[in-house]
């Protein structure tokens, strides 16, 4: 890797934010985030590392369920209909994009927010696999100027979200990986909390001297 090359992955780590928009009422859909935009972040995405394959089906521990502005305007009032509250609709009306990403668990499973599955080092695995797709998935949108908002799904975590996704069972929510767009009229934007809370490098890491 060259190092022009190092220095703007670095700029996208550096720059990635966790950014939620909520807005009251749907947004207009007309020049939202295209479907091959998405689908470059998850082409890229999709190349992170693992060590053991998924217990069934392709091999990748994670399983991702995209949909677009229009998908998102209709799971809002899916979710609405359904009794669904909290801030999932309203993030759904803001939204460009969304991405459900799952994981596949060895063993029996329990649908989430239960979540009750094997504590194995496998699944331990599996999900730490996962979670760094998540990771490239919100880094290849910040390279790409597109805000992000990693979100433990609420709503999209329940049974019958998971039904309105068509999750098939056996498969547990990691996280639902909102695309916003740069704004939105009348839009609530928080940033994300534990930002201003992290610490310097020496606190939390430390070099081993071997006698």
């Amino acid at each position: 890797m060259r190092p022009s090359d190092s220095a703007v992955v670095d700029r996208a780590i550096q720059e990635r934010r966790t950014l939620k928009m909520i807005v009251p009422e749907p947004a207009p859909t007309a020049g939202a985030l295209s479907r091959e935009s998405v689908e470059q972040i998850l082409a890229v995405s999709g190349l992170a590392p693992f060590h053991k394959p998924a217990p069934a089906g392709p091999p990748e521990p994670w399983r991702c369920y995209a949909l677009d502005a229009d998908a998102c305007r209709a799971l809002r009032q899916r979710a609405l209909d359904a009794g669904g509250g909290g801030k999932v609709p309203g993030m759904l009306a803001a939204a460009d994009a969304l991405v459900v990403v799952t994981w596949v668990p060895e063993g029996a499973s329990a649908p989430v927010p239960n979540l009750t599955f094997a504590p194995s080092l496998r699944n331990m695995e599996l999900i730490a696999a996962a979670s760094a797709m998540i990771q490239n998935m919100l880094v290849a949108a910040t390279a790409r100027d597109i805000a992000s908002y990693w979100s433990s799904g609420g709503w999209l975590a329940t049974a019958p979200g998971m039904e309105a996704l068509d999750v098939p069972q056996g498969e547990l929510l990691l996280g639902a990986i909102f695309l916003f767009p740069d704004a939105a009229e009348n839009a609530m934007v928080r940033p994300g909390k534990q930002h201003a809370a992290r610490t310097d490098m020496a606190t939390w890491a430390r070099w081993v001297e071997m006698a």
